[in-house]
């Protein structure tokens, strides 16, 4: 195992959907979860996969950067993200 610190996801272009946003996000909550880059773009996502990603970025001491370009998240989606991003402990530098 690589010991990198910056550890990433790329699923860039893959159909992983709402659901499967949804599931990433159960993930995410695990205390031993060490990714800090994820990159979902052009994956078919909507403003509903934001809503399951609000409340990981409220708890995430981790997550630097969420690439969601491509996507139709809508106002909705950026409602949800930007819940996310107003609390203290989101530590997300970059959103795309």
């Amino acid at each position: 195992l690589s010991m990198d610190p910056n550890i990433q996801l790329d699923l860039g272009y893959n159909s992983i959907s709402d659901d499967g946003v949804r599931k990433l996000v159960e993930g995410l909550s695990d205390q031993n979860c060490r990714l800090k880059t994820i990159r979902l773009q052009g994956c078919g996502v909507t403003w509903l996969a934001c809503e399951y990603l609000s409340p990981a970025l409220r708890q995430s001491l981790k997550l630097q950067e969420l690439d969601l370009s491509m996507n139709e998240i809508g106002d909705d989606g950026l409602r949800h993200l930007a819940n996310g991003l107003r609390s203290p402990k989101c530590q997300l530098e970059t959103l795309k």
